[in-house]
C-alpha cells in the first residue's frame, strides 16, 4: 500500500520507521565498507528514535515535519532497494564482491548517508521550531 502525505503524520512516520528498519536489515546483504554501513545503521537508529518520539508529541506534528518524514520514508526506501539489489548481485557471483572505499557503489552509499544526516538535521530543526518543539524529544 502506497503512503501519501494525505494519510497523515502517524501513517507517514510508521512507514518511514518501517523503511528504516528494512534498510538496517538490508545492511546484512553487503560485504566490506564496514564503517560506512555502520554509520548508515546508526543514522537509521537516530531517525527511528526521533520519528518515534515525534509520534507522541502532538505539537510537533506540523505539515513541515510530516513532509520531512515523508522524504525520510522515500530516502529509506531507495536505500533499502539499493542495498538489496547490491546484495542480490553478490549472491549471483561465486565470490561475493566486497565494497571498497572509492568504488562507485561505496561512493553512492556515502551519498545516501549524507542525505540521511541532512534529513535528520532538517527534521530536528523543524521539530525544534514547531509549537511543541519544547516538549521532551531527545535528539
Amino acid at each position: 500500500m502506497a503512503i501519501t502525505l494525505a494519510d497523515g503524520f502517524i501513517a507517514v512516520t510508521d512507514k518511514a520507521i518501517s523503511n528504516l528498519h528494512s534498510a538496517k536489515a538490508a545492511r546484512n546483504e553487503l560485504h566490506g565498507a564496514k564503517e560506512t554501513l555502520e554509520k548508515i545503521v546508526a543514522e537509521a537508529d537516530h531517525l527511528i528514535d526521533i520519528l518515534s518520539q515525534a509520534q507522541g508529541v502532538q505539537g510537533v506534528q506540523s505539515d513541515a515535519v510530516n513532509r520531512q518524514a515523508f522524504a525520510i520514508m522515500d530516502l529509506a526506501s531507495r536505500l533499502t532497494v539499493l542495498m538489496l539489489t547490491m546484495g542480490a548481485e553478490n549472491r549471483r557471483n561465486i565470490e561475493p564482491r566486497v565494497l571498497q572505499a572509492g568504488d562507485a557503489e561505496h561512493r553512492y552509499l556515502e551519498g545516501m548517508l549524507r542525505q540521511m544526516e541532512n534529513a535528520r538535521t532538517l527534521l530536528t530543526d523543524l521539530i525544534r521550531s514547531s509549537p511543541g518543539g519544547s516538549d521532551p524529544i531527545q535528539f
